[in-house]
């Protein structure tokens, strides 16, 4: 995805949506499981999520 930052900022913006998006499951009380599988998805999902939020915004 590009949300005109370049490579490095894609990355940052990806890892700071799979914090975030963690974060806001365990709030709700929605835990992925510890195996890498629904951990990958998650981070995954936050990263696009957050993505398309800053390229909203920008």
């Amino acid at each position: 995805m590009n949300a005109g930052t370049g490579l490095i900022g894609n990355i940052l913006i990806g890892i700071l949506g799979a914090i975030v998006l963690n974060g806001i499951l365990r709030f709700l009380g929605i835990y992925a499981a510890e195996a890498w599988l629904p951990q990958l998805i998650v981070g995954a999902a936050g990263a696009c999520l957050l993505i398309w939020g800053w390229r909203k915004v920008t």
